[in-house]
């Protein structure tokens, strides 16, 4: 079972150092104790881990409730974890997905149009990365709730402790220690000691790459979620 605890472990014995570690402390800068202490830091590495493995190479879908205000027809998915929609409800009506420029060249005032009767929103778009753009826009007097199904990130394990259990526990474990391994050597690059234990980040990429090409061929697709792989690739000469 792959654990904060299990992965943090892991990480130090790719490195070679104990479960005592100093890597991750972050001194005051005036003695005595750390600002943060070694495992608190690996611990959040390994959250940002999950983040950047379900951002570059892991499809994990998820589901949040949005309220569009009236009078505009923009929201930004602020405190949920989607950050790909891919399907847009208002109650039980699913909206048609359609692109900002084919909005634009149906209807020039595509962003000033607005509905009084929420049942006449027809249409959604993404304006950019991280909203939910609404067509006809919001008038009704009151907010618009949308169900926003897309690509998401796991909640944050409860503890410590806790199961995480997006990915088989081996793939989780190498993945997730490599990337650790491989942040707590970037943040001690000044040490040669450290620095030449690097290799650690080409495992890590390899191992994404397999995830991507794993991927359902739409969701590579252009304008898809992964339509850009998570290690960039060199053009043959």
């Amino acid at each position: 079972m792959a654990t904060q605890d299990g992965i943090r472990v892991e990480a130090y014995k790719y490195l070679n150092e104990s479960n005592l570690s100093t890597l991750g402390q972050f001194p005051s800068g005036q003695g005595g104790s750390p600002v943060q202490a070694a495992d608190t830091y690996a611990n959040g590495l390994i959250l940002e881990g999950i983040a950047d493995l379900c951002r570059s190479c892991v499809y994990y879908p998820g589901t949040a409730t949005i309220q569009v205000t009236t009078a505009t027809n923009n929201k930004l998915i602020t405190g949920s974890r989607i950050w790909f929609p891919t399907d847009v409800y208002i109650g039980s009506t699913r909206l048609i997905h359609t692109s900002e420029p084919s909005l634009r060249a149906n209807d020039l005032s595509y962003k000033s149009v607005t509905t009084a009767t929420s049942s006449l929103i027809t249409h959604w778009y993404r304006a950019d990365n991280y909203a939910v753009s609404i067509y006809p826009g919001n008038a009704t007097g009151s907010n618009v709730n949308l169900t926003v199904y897309g690509a998401s990130i796991p909640d944050d394990p409860i503890n410590t402790s806790s199961p995480i259990t997006f990915l088989p526990d081996d793939l989780l474990t190498q993945l997730l220690a490599s990337y650790v391994a491989t942040r707590l050597v970037m943040k001690n690059i000044d040490d040669p000691s450290v620095a030449q234990r690097m290799f650690w980040k080409n495992w890590y990429d390899e191992g994404r790459m397999k995830l991507y090409a794993r991927l359902d061929t739409h969701l590579r697709s252009p304008n898809g979620p992964f339509s850009m792989p998570p290690v960039a690739q060199q053009e043959a000469k």
